[in-house]
């Protein structure tokens, strides 16, 4: 029945998109690509315009620096220097007045070199890539070579018209300056099907790239094509409206099992499905409330053998653990009894240890029958870890007990004293676990589910075929414990939504591990 429900939506759907909606879609699509075609058209044409004006422009600057250069190498002053020796004091005046002759016409720099190659006179040293150059011969008045006028020029001032230009603020593009075959300036953007614009300059072996992201103008146009869209679609987006909503009436009964199946299958049997529009639907709702009543029941006889086993267990395992210290409190007395006269102090002592240790077993009992409520708060657990470590240092220093700490600070809501207490309970089992000269290391961090805290220790470890049992009221391995101190651990750790786990392998050490849930601060 659900499986024809789900197909029964199917269907209905797919024929409302093959006769209404595929159509208008369709006609939406052919309509918005022509608005997008020719608005690209559009701007290519005006980048092309804009790049080329600027080409113009640096081409008419390169051409006025080669004019300048030349108008250098006409100078008398120039011509005169290169047939003379000069005197330091006259390649100084030289020099300044090379700086003004550049400064004037706009260049970097300049340089006198001579017919054989040797530099005369620079005025800023050596250049590098990042210059234009322009070289123009000096002739003597009698037609001689006498040398070279040597002028440098910035890329970088050269080509800023270039640079700086963006044909919108909006846009998302990519610059790149080829010079000499080299790449002189290189934006490094990623675009994705980027339009491409290319020019080379007339005067200089310089080409010029610049990009658009075609994506990134859709976006910006995007206001515009909405608009052309949203026209066409407004009866679309009603009619899909009314068409899940019709889905939704006929569908709803089924998707209502499916979910209170799910809520059952986690443990709710109070749940209970309201009357539905249609008489057919409310029989199944009635036998399917019917189900969980019957399930309910089997569950509540379940439970109550459970508790009657548990009961018949933690009695005979009081029996047995108070009937030998009540014995030896018995045997004592009547040991003072008879000797009434001198009081045997060694006897008091054996029947003061039998007495506290019936009163610890009458405490762990009460804590695993009835803990208290948890009384949460907020509590670092790096804080915590060490303030335990503070309590029990006395007992590690006597085994020579090493621990590691490697804690990333984390805030849980919890009950202080019951957290304490938990650690303290799997602490002691470690180091009560290792002989001498051993090692816990104890790891805090968080994960994607919250945080998870580990104590692992090198100590005797726990055999297989009892780790199972550990969790047992009065189940241990130790002469002076109660059995009582995993179990009410684990009932602490579930009052205050603790995950326990353990791992143990004999002769190589165990590891317990705790995971608290993910904090609404921690998100």
């Amino acid at each position: 029945m659900l499986k024809k429900g789900v197909r029964l939506r199917y269907y209905i759907f797919l024929f409302y998109i093959a006769t209404g909606l595929l159509p208008l879609l369709l006609l939406t699509y052919y309509y918005t690509q022509e608005y997008i075609n020719s608005f690209l058209n559009e701007l290519q044409s005006s980048v092309s315009s804009s790049l080329k004006n600027i080409s113009v422009s640096i081409d008419e600057k390169i051409d006025g620096y080669r004019k300048s250069t030349f108008a250098i190498a006409q100078l008398s002053i120039i011509k005169a220097s290169m047939t003379e020796y000069l005197s330091p004091l006259k390649k100084d005046f030289l020099n300044k007045r090379l700086k003004e002759f550049g400064d004037y016409f706009g260049f970097d720099s300049v340089s006198l070199v001579r017919e054989n190659g040797k530099v005369l006179i620079e005025t800023k040293g050596k250049m590098d890539n990042d210059f234009l150059s322009f070289k123009e011969p000096i002739i003597s008045f009698d037609k001689k070579l006498l040398g070279y006028v040597c002028t440098y020029v910035k890329l970088q001032k050269l080509l800023k018209s270039f640079i700086d230009f963006t044909i919108d603020k909006n846009y998302k593009t990519r610059k790149e300056i080829i010079f000499n075959d080299n790449y002189f300036y290189k934006e490094n953007k990623k675009l994705v099907d980027p339009l491409i614009f290319s020019l080379a300059l007339k005067n200089a072996p310089i080409k010029l790239n610049y990009y658009i992201d075609r994506k990134a103008v859709f976006i910006n146009y995007k206001s515009k094509i909405v608009t052309i869209v949203a026209l066409i679609l407004s009866f679309v987006f009603l009619s899909i409206i009314f068409s899940f909503y019709f889905l939704n009436w006929i569908t709803m009964p089924y998707k209502t099992l499916l979910e209170s199946y799910d809520i059952v299958a986690k443990g709710n049997l109070n749940y209970k499905i309201t009357d539905s529009h249609s008489k057919e639907i409310n029989f199944v709702y009635e036998q399917f409330n019917q189900m969980l009543d019957k399930l309910k029941k089997t569950q509540e006889k379940i439970i109550q053998i459970e508790k009657l086993s548990s009961l018949g267990l933690l009695s005979a395992g009081i029996a047995h653990e108070i009937k030998n210290p009540l014995a030896s409190i018995k045997m004592g007395l009547e040991s003072l009894k008879r000797d009434s006269v001198s009081c045997d102090l060694e006897t008091i002592e054996i029947l003061n240890n039998e007495i506290d240790r019936v009163s610890k077993l009458i405490v762990d009992l009460l804590n695993f029958a009835k803990p208290s409520p948890a009384m949460k708060t907020k509590v670092e657990i790096s804080n915590e870890i060490k303030s335990c470590l503070r309590l029990l240092k006395h007992q590690m220093d006597t085994k020579r007990v090493k621990v590691e700490l490697d804690l990333e600070k984390y805030v849980y809501f919890l009950d202080k004293n019951h957290f304490q207490q938990i650690l303290l309970n799997i602490l002691l089992n470690s180091i009560q676990a290792i002989d001498e000269n051993g090692e816990i290391d104890i790891k805090g961090f968080r994960c994607e589910e919250g945080y998870i805290l580990k104590i692992i220790d090198n100590g005797k470890g726990i055999k297989k075929e009892i780790i199972s049992k550990i969790f047992d009221p009065f189940f241990t391995t130790k002469h002076s414990g109660t059995g009582l101190g995993l179990s009410i651990v684990y009932s602490l750790c579930r009052e205050n939504d603790i995950e326990f786990d353990i791992k143990s392998d004999e002769g190589v050490g165990t590891e317990v591990i705790l995971k608290f849930k993910r904090c609404d601060e921690d998100v």
